[in-house]
């Protein structure tokens, strides 16, 4: 049962941030950018400008 609303949960905030556009924060954006850019990853609408 834990395990099912921790993954609810998360389901639910990664619906709502996406939603929300919210912005990521700088460590994170670097390390997209660091190991995920060459496979093509953006901040997309996440974007903080």
């Amino acid at each position: 049962v834990e395990i099912l609303g921790v993954v609810s949960l998360f389901g639910y905030l990664n619906r709502w941030n996406d939603s929300m556009g919210t912005t990521i924060e700088k460590g994170a954006i670097e390390s997209g950018n660091l190991y995920l850019g060459k496979h093509g990853w953006n901040q997309g609408k996440h974007n903080q400008s």
